[in-house]
């Protein structure tokens, strides 16, 4: 007896979602290719190290894809003992494009006195163009947008401004505790200030107690040890004889001066 087995057998159906994701293996798979070729063409790339560019050299140049002329523009430079302390100063020398200039610039590297120097200069620079204006008429938010300056300084430049009645000169900004040099100095750059027409220096050898107690940098104690002092000399002509004083804070004197003359 024979046994027949029918099978019904269907032509192959490609799946449309297959061969998407074929091509996805593709492309995922010349990525890599990409990749790894890049990767090897970097490797055997010379690796080159952050330099300052004043040491520039032909092979360096080279590397970095400078043309001769380029490079011999900064060698010729360098031969007259001059520097060139930015990026800027850098292709004003050599003439390389902008394109260049902005692939190289990650490799130099400037002393850091230099960058202090070119720090400094653009904001002296900036500086310039800003009109000044008088110390006393400075408000508190002005004064906390100079560098160096936060609201605790800001309060205490006001602070001494109101003890003052107001400045009579910048030098007195010596008296502001914690208030640094060049933050002084950055203040100069941008204030100055203007004596009030009425102020009056007053006769240090003919000043009474009372009024010479309600000067800045004085009280009570402190004016009656100068009038005895004064009285005992008959008369002070200098302001040097002042540091004969016990505990007389000589140290202010240029300050003292403001307020005091001597007439003989």
């Amino acid at each position: 007896m024979a046994y027949f087995i029918f099978v019904r057998f269907q032509p192959k159906n490609y799946d449309f979602d297959s061969i998407l994701q074929d091509e996805d293996i593709k492309r995922l798979q010349h990525q890599i290719d990409s990749i790894a070729k890049n990767k090897e063409e970097a490797s055997n790339k010379p690796k080159i190290y952050p330099f300052n560019p004043n040491f520039l050299t032909d092979y360096r140049g080279y590397q970095l894809g400078m043309s001769s002329e380029e490079i011999d523009r900064m060698i010729q430079f360098r031969a007259t003992d001059q520097w060139v302390n930015s990026v800027e100063e850098f292709q004003q020398v050599t003439n390389v494009s902008d394109s260049l200039l902005k692939e190289i610039q990650v490799y130099f590297k400037f002393p850091e006195f230099a960058q202090k120097q070119q720090a400094k200069a653009k904001t002296s620079k900036a500086v310039a163009h800003l009109p000044k204006k008088d110390l006393n008429d400075a408000t508190f938010e002005e004064l906390i947008e100079i560098k160096g300056i936060g609201e605790v300084l800001g309060k205490r430049i006001i602070h001494q401004r109101n003890r003052l009645g107001g400045y009579l000169d910048l030098i007195q900004l010596k008296d502001v505790w914690g208030l640094k040099y060049e933050v002084r100095q950055e203040l100069e750059q941008r204030y100055f200030v203007t004596t009030p027409k009425e102020f009056e220096k007053l006769d240090i050898n003919t000043i009474n107690v009372i009024d010479l107690s309600e000067l800045p940098y004085f009280d009570y104690e402190l004016a009656r040890e100068v009038i005895n002092f004064r009285q005992l000399n008959q008369g002070i002509d200098d302001f040097d004889d002042l540091a004969k004083i016990q505990d007389f804070p000589y140290h202010k004197i240029d300050r003292i001066k403001l307020y005091l003359v001597i007439n003989k």
